[in-house]
Order: C-alpha cells, then structure tokens, then sequence
C-alpha cells in the first residue's frame, strides 16, 4: 500500500453503502458492474446447493425457493440501491455482460472512470500471468474454502460469459424471480 495513488476494493454489498462511502470520500470513483438477476440467482443457488455432479442438487425443493427468494430480493435491492446514483458522474455502470462480450471496451471504460492508465496488453493477459502466492482460506467451512479456490482458479482465465445460467432455473423459480425482481429486472434492460 505504501506509495500506491489508488485502493480499490470489490466487495458487491458495498452498494448499500454508498452514502456513507461519499460522505467519507466524497472524491470516490465507483464501477457497479450489474448483472443478469436470474443469472446470478442460480450461481448463488448453484454454489450453495451443488451435488457431486455439475447439474445435481442437494438442497430441497423448499430449500431452493428461499434460495430464490432471498436472491432475487438482495439482488433487487442492490440495483435499487446503486441506481440511485444514476447520472452521478463518480459511478460508472457497467453491464456485465458487456463487459465479458468486450473486454477491450470495458476495461477502456473503467480506467477512463478510475483515471487510470489504460494498459491493453497487460490488462487483457491477466489470465496469462502466473499466479503469485496461494490463496488464503480464513474460513472454517469447506464451502467457504471452496469459493476461495474457486475464485483463485479464476484468477487464471480469460473473461468469458456462458448465456443463460437463469435459464437453468425451473419455471416456477423464474416465476417467482420475476414476482420479486421482475421490474428491476427490465430496468436494467433484461427479459422482454
């Protein structure tokens, strides 16, 4: 950190707080980078309740609609919450399937945002660079363990976007997102 002009920091919730986080930097630069809602509730879904195989489940049917629910809900809030900045020149919004589709494009986007040097060959190599260091596993539970490897593993490959990881939920649980989240859900320019 010593000598370093920037701290960047990438926990999602932060979104909640961007009051607090203006009133004590009020100079803060924000990239919200926002998501197909039914895509993200099947990965937290799918990350929770994993089988053994890739396309098995653990959890219960009842299981998986609160896992719904509680997704689609924290998603809505989320977006509401960045949303209200919307025309605030410290937030850059960023599709994040846009992003995945361009990288060259949204990472430009992103250092013009931050003021940022924008570095192509470096920047889009990331997944090329050998990784220093192995990830530190705070956690106690073998979930938490994993999505710590996992998003180490990451680290190592290229942006990519599998469309459609929603259309993997069942009927009633787009059903039900689109009860919960439905209007967010078009706001942001998803489903019809």
């Amino acid at each position: 950190s010593k000598g370093k002009k920037a701290w960047l920091e990438k926990t999602p919730a932060n979104i909640l707080y961007l009051d607090s986080i203006f009133a004590g930097l009020p100079r803060a630069r924000i990239v919200a980078i926002y998501r197909d809602g039914q895509d993200v509730v099947y990965s937290q879904m799918d990350r929770q309740c994993k089988g053994k195989t890739p396309d098995s489940f653990v959890c219960t049917e009842a299981e998986r609609r609160e896992w719904v629910k509680g997704e689609s809900q924290k998603w809505e809030a989320n977006n509401a919450a960045g949303l209200k900045y919307l025309g605030d020149e410290r937030i850059l919004f960023l599709k994040y399937e846009e992003l995945v589709r361009s990288p060259f494009l949204g990472i430009h986007a992103i250092c013009q945002h931050l003021k940022l040097p924008f570095l192509p060959k470096e920047m889009l190599s990331f997944h090329e660079q050998p990784i220093k260091g192995k990830p530190k596993v705070n956690s106690k539970h073998s979930r938490g363990a994993m999505h710590v490897q996992n998003r180490a593993s990451q680290i190592s490959k290229p942006l990519a976007y599998i469309k459609g990881k929603g259309g993997l939920l069942s009927t009633e649980e787009r059903i039900q997102f689109s009860q919960l989240a439905g209007k967010m859900y078009k706001r942001l320019g998803y489903g019809s």
